[in-house]
């Protein structure tokens, strides 16, 4: 490597002052190696050295990225969010943003968001399916976790059917949601099947 490259010391990139020359290198190597990709930006020598524009449009052509800033803001004072005690008080909770109107007629998917002395934070919608079956996408719903701020969370869907009895499909997204929700830090206190007038609960019937 020519003795002009190490006396770059601090060059411009991408904005921002940088000293570590083992970067600076492995770009240069990069350029040089791979020219196809970058046509009319290679140093004509290879002895000369890559200057401070052409470094900053590679670098820019090859990392664009949007910026993601999360944020939490809620409208509801703590000392007035509702705490859940157990499965009945969920259910009175669910039958609140359940439509009245479509309960009986096709599924839905919802997940109670909680903190960590167990007040509402939030209830989620996940999915709207048919009569007897709605998708739960665990990737979903662990978004809504993670983006709600919980710390622990309680699942729920309707059975249009009136039948409160879990189905196979209900125990393993069950099952699975517990695995990867205890990987991090979220506790699954119940899955609540609901209907209009009763509940079956998961929790109640020792089951999580």
């Amino acid at each position: 490597m020519p003795i002009e490259l190490w006396k770059q010391g601090k060059e411009i990139f991408n904005g921002q002052r940088f000293n570590n020359r083992l970067r600076y290198l492995l770009l240069f190597s990069f350029i040089w190696c791979n020219p196809q990709h970058y046509e009319g930006l290679k140093p004509r020598r290879y002895t000369g050295i890559i200057n401070k524009n052409q470094i900053y449009i590679i670098m820019e052509s090859q990392y664009k990225v949007c910026e993601v800033k999360l944020t939490y803001k809620s409208k509801i004072k703590a000392s007035e969010r509702e705490k859940i005690l157990s499965a009945e008080n969920a259910y009175k909770i669910l039958l609140s943003v359940f439509d009245s109107e479509t309960i009986q007629y096709k599924e839905f998917f919802k997940v109670i968001l909680m903190n960590r002395a167990n007040k509402v934070l939030g209830v989620c919608h996940i999915s709207e399916g048919g009569l007897n079956e709605t998708s739960a996408d665990i990737r979903i719903i662990m978004q809504a976790v993670i983006l709600g701020n919980a710390s622990a969370i309680i699942l729920a869907h309707n059975h249009p059917s009136g039948n409160i009895q879990p189905s196979m499909q209900d125990d393993q997204v069950t099952k699975r949601v517990k695995e990867i929700a205890k990987l991090i830090g979220i506790n699954l206190l119940d899955h609540l099947i609901i209907t209009d007038e009763t509940y079956y609960s998961y929790s109640e019937n020792g089951r999580i």
